[in-house]
């Protein structure tokens, strides 16, 4: 791991007009694993644990709907009603909640709903901290990225980097920092970015290729990116007059209503 930010500056230095993040529908029509039912039910349904110290992913609002009519649909087999009501039992609604909350995210990854996937999977690997990643939470996050959730290639990346619960392997962490890339991560876009800074691990300084990555991970909605470009173009671009960009930034900062 030591010298994996200079991997990926030499990994991306030559390839930035490759890098064009995918729509994340057609992302999300990709095809389904064959055993993720069969395996989630197997998994999933345990004992009720300590959800506050998973970090979840955001789940979708309720919209115009009542819990009632969130609770028929996800009866009806809905999805995403399902992982609502996950979320909302996970989040202390309700007595006894845990059981509840798990009931609903197995139903939900049954059908491969990528927010059920990818939680499951972060489920499996509290459960099991300090020992090795149960291959079946490996599998979720693989379904879940291949779904079109990034956040799931981000978490792969970040185990096969750190060596955390899997043998670490830096090829196989920047191939997820690839794929998340392509299925449109912003924070995957600044973690290129930064591998092109000082204190990359040896190797090539490149602002300008830092500016073009932070400014894809801007694009995609990463507030931290912003604040990237901003010190970019403040002290190390210093060719060229930035004044319109830095105020154009600054607003993306600070928005005004």
């Amino acid at each position: 791991m030591s010298n994996i930010f200079s991997r990926i500056a030499q990994l991306f230095s030559s390839s930035k007009e490759k890098q064009c993040p995918q729509n994340p529908q057609a992302q999300a029509q990709a095809p389904t694993p064959q055993g993720v039912s069969s395996e989630c039910a197997a998994s999933c349904a345990r004992p009720a644990i300590n959800l506050t110290h998973i970090d979840l992913p955001t789940a979708p609002s309720f919209g115009t709907r009542s819990l009632q009519e969130v609770r028929e649909a996800a009866e009806g087999g809905d999805a995403e009603a399902q992982y609502l009501l996950f979320d909302y039992y996970a989040s202390g609604h309700g007595d006894g909640a845990d059981r509840p909350a798990l009931e609903w995210l197995t139903k939900s990854a049954e059908q491969g709903y990528p927010l059920a996937l990818y939680t499951s999977a972060l489920i499996q690997i509290e459960e099991k901290e300090g020992t090795a990643v149960p291959p079946q939470a490996l599998f979720y996050l693989q379904a879940s990225g291949e779904r079109g959730f990034s956040d799931a290639y981000l978490q792969l990346y970040r185990l096969y980097r750190d060596g955390k619960g899997v043998e670490a392997n830096e090829d196989t962490a920047l191939s997820y920092l690839r794929k998340a890339m392509e299925a449109g991560s912003g924070t995957a876009y600044l973690i290129v970015a930064k591998g092109f800074l000082p204190g990359n691990g040896g190797g090539p300084i490149d602002y300008d290729a830092a500016y073009y990555y932070a400014e894809q991970a801007a694009h995609l909605g990463c507030p931290e990116a912003v604040e990237l470009i901003i010190h970019l173009l403040e002290e190390n671009l210093a060719s060229g007059d930035h004044t319109e960009l830095l105020r154009y930034w600054r607003r993306q900062l600070r928005p005004t209503h």
